[in-house]
């Protein structure tokens, strides 16, 4: 995975919930059992824990509007964009597999794994 190896995973705070909220759907769909509920629920409190969330500020609230306008991304995504770019490292690559996103972030000069999504 892309952040293996990495110095730091950051994440938007909006990350936490979006995932929660997503596992909690798959089991309601049944495409998770109540231990793979489990599980994965611990990975994702395993891989939160090693990850320092990046704040929704004002800044960051700016910046996603324009980005949202800019590149035609939903508002959690432009939220997703946005907390990457505050952050400001040179050597940052957004980990992103929704199209928008990533496109958006491409768009944006950002390093993208992976570099390309299939069609």
């Amino acid at each position: 995975m892309p952040w293996d190896g990495c110095d730091a995973a950051l994440s938007a705070r909006l990350a936490y919930p979006e995932v929660r909220a997503a596992l909690a759907a798959a089991a309601r769909n049944h495409d998770l059992t109540e231990s793979e509920l489990a599980e994965a629920e611990r990975d994702w409190e395993d891989f939160w824990a090693a990850t320092r969330p990046v704040e929704h500020t004002t800044t960051v609230e700016h910046h996603a509007d324009h980005l949202a306008r800019a590149h035609a991304l939903r508002g959690a995504q432009a939220v997703h964009l946005a907390s990457a770019l505050a952050v400001g490292a040179p050597g940052l690559i957004i980990a992103a597999w929704d199209r928008r996103l990533h496109t958006g972030a491409q768009a944006a000069r950002c390093r993208v794994a992976p570099a390309q999504l299939n069609p």
